[in-house]
């Protein structure tokens, strides 16, 4: 197991709350992110939209929004919509730590 699955920050529930952990910069160092800066039509981002936002801030908050919203539905997250906070599960945890087969 890597010393990052070891770390407390997986090993307990934790909160995150965009105040303090925002999501969205990190997104910025994404493969999807660089794509989506390079080729904007394939996914979706109009010229317009490009002009309005170059870093396509907007569009990476969607994301993680819609993302959130369909990891609060499957239980691996509990995400409150209108603070834009989560919390993971128990059962992301779970799900965040990697199987080993013996």
């Amino acid at each position: 197991m890597s010393p990052l699955h070891m770390s407390p920050l997986y090993m307990s529930p934790s909160t995150c709350h965009p105040s303090t952990c925002h999501p969205s910069p990190c997104t910025g160092y994404t493969y999807l992110y660089v794509r989506m800066l390079r080729n904007p039509t394939l996914y979706g981002v109009s010229e317009e939209e490009l002009a309005n936002d170059p870093l396509l801030e907007q569009r990476r908050a969607d994301l993680i929004h819609s993302a959130a919203t369909q990891l609060d539905k499957n239980s691996l997250i509990r995400y409150d919509r209108r603070s834009g906070a989560f919390q993971v599960s128990e059962c992301g945890l779970v799900c965040t730590c990697p199987c080993q087969h013996r």
